[in-house]
């Protein structure tokens, strides 16, 4: 059965990038994965930071007395500690991303696609080579939605009735095209102080609706 598919030429053929496109999606992906990282680590310091109180950027905790300030303010060892092995974590993956980076941008300034995607505002050297790695070869899709559909960004439908809600970005294929920022956090969340509020939004004022008098009825003689 499957030969006779073949035959009649009833069985699509399957895409496959060469061994470059392959490369580069590897690197685009290690950088991914070293980014995200790098936010889970500036995230959890700014955790820790919160559980006393105190906000701090990361730029201002990478000061060389910014630990000392820490025991002025009353934070324990423990949690000085803590905070010092995800700084130096920051650092080793700093190391890490800025070589990778620096190849990539060399990279996409030789690759034709990723040059006439930075053509487009907001996209630079790393956006534009994550999309050309990630989707290959653009022709291999019939149409623009299917195109949408591989990437992973399909937005999510509710319908119910006559109502039609459009949500967030379905999660049943990985968003391949959905880089991470090329820009790490550099100073904490606002977060509410535990058990003070935690997780509530203040309702904005509304306007009392005007009253109107009810018609009396005509008096009886």
């Amino acid at each position: 059965m499957l030969a006779d598919l073949c035959r009649r030429d009833l069985v699509p053929e399957l895409w496959v990038p060469t061994v470059d496109e392959r490369a580069n999606r590897e690197r685009v992906r290690r950088r991914t994965h070293l980014v995200r990282l790098r936010t889970s680590a500036t995230n959890r310091i700014f955790g820790l930071l919160t559980q006393w109180g105190m906000r701090r950027s990361l730029k201002a905790l990478r000061a060389p007395d910014a630990l000392e300030d820490l025991v002025k303010e009353g934070v324990p060892a423990v949690w000085r500690q803590s905070i010092g092995t995800l700084l130096a974590l920051i650092a080793d993956l700093d190391a890490q991303i800025k070589p990778l980076e620096k190849e990539l941008r060399v990279h996409a300034r030789q690759d034709e696609r990723a040059k006439l995607l930075m053509t487009i505002p907001g996209i630079a050297e790393l956006l534009g080579l994550t999309f050309a790695c990630e989707i290959g070869d653009v022709t291999r899709f019939p149409t623009a939605c299917k195109l949408v559909g591989y990437s992973g960004l399909t937005p999510r439908i509710t319908q119910s009735g006559v109502s039609s809600r459009i949500g967030q970005i379905t999660r049943q294929v990985p968003r391949r095209c959905a880089g991470p920022p090329s820009r790490r956090p550099n100073r904490p969340t606002v977060r509410p102080a535990p058990g003070i509020g935690c997780g509530l939004r203040s309702r904005p004022a509304t306007a009392a609706k005007p009253t109107r008098p009810k018609p009396r009825s005509p008096a009886k003689s």
